[in-house]
């Protein structure tokens, strides 16, 4: 699935509709404490989910956060994005911008602030922790993580062909003929031992490799790169609900039939 994405990418490249991954890269290099500002603390949910770093937070953005952070369904997310927007977007563009979003966090949060301007210790932890999750596949490595591991439905550290065409096709909506040739495809690139499966190693060993040109000195992926990845793990994670849903509802299903 890292193939798709990155011969998907590279197809948008040549339409030339990738710019954003050319910006300037904003750093974030400090380390946020519970003793940390507010207003830091803010600005860093901020950064975190301006995942194309046009200095806006749209919908379609806080849509995946939602999803591939906080494991939440598509109602979920749309209901997460609209109550944002009531919120925060004062001129009513229909985009958050850094200045709404900090102004609204720290203007309704006073009550968990003290008089130096850093959140309550409570409430400083529980944000940090949500951070996290946010930011858990920050950089290349982990983004390949969460790749692999959305994919790897019983986590014994393979893919075979079955998980990879279930998720073809439940994510991505491929046919049979489709879900089959993405196989045969990452199996010809990445099962180097050539025992029908690819191993984590194997996997992570060929997405660097075709990713190295599009990973920062501090190994986070160029912006433009990295919200095009955060939305295909959204959809990943969106096909593996469907599967469960689906199989919670055969399995229900059939228990009633039996009775």
């Amino acid at each position: 699935m890292a193939d798709m994405a990155t011969n998907d990418q590279k197809k948008r490249e040549q339409d030339g509709s990738t710019d954003m991954a050319e910006k300037p890269q904003k750093k974030q290099n400090r380390t946020l404490t519970v003793d940390s500002l507010a207003a830091d603390i803010c600005a860093a949910f901020f950064a975190s989910m301006d995942l194309d770093g046009n200095g806006f937070i749209e919908e379609s953005e806080v849509k995946i956060i939602s999803v591939v952070a906080f494991n939440e369904g598509e109602d979920a997310a749309i209901r997460r994005w609209q109550t944002m927007l009531a919120d925060m977007d004062e001129n009513k563009d229909k985009m958050i911008s850094r200045d709404e979003y900090i102004s609204w966090w720290v203007n309704h949060t006073q009550d968990k602030m003290k008089p130096n301007g850093v959140f309550v210790e409570g409430y400083a932890a529980y944000l940090l922790k949500c951070l996290q999750r946010i930011t858990s596949v920050k950089t290349a490595t982990e983004m390949c993580d969460a790749f692999f591991e959305s994919m790897d439905e019983n986590s014994d550290g393979f893919l075979v062909e079955t998980e990879v065409k279930n998720i073809a096709k439940w994510a991505f909506g491929a046919k049979d003929d489709a879900a089959k040739a993405t196989w045969v495809d990452m199996i010809e690139k990445m099962d180097t031992n050539k025992d029908k499966k690819i191993s984590r190693e194997e996997y992570s060993n060929y997405w660097m490799s075709e990713t190295k040109g599009k990973i920062q000195s501090d190994g986070t992926f160029v912006n433009g790169y990295k919200a095009f990845l955060f939305s295909k793990l959204a959809k990943l994670k969106a096909g593996q609900r469907r599967q469960e849903q689906v199989k919670m509802w055969n399995e229900a299903y059939g228990e009633t039939k039996k009775e």
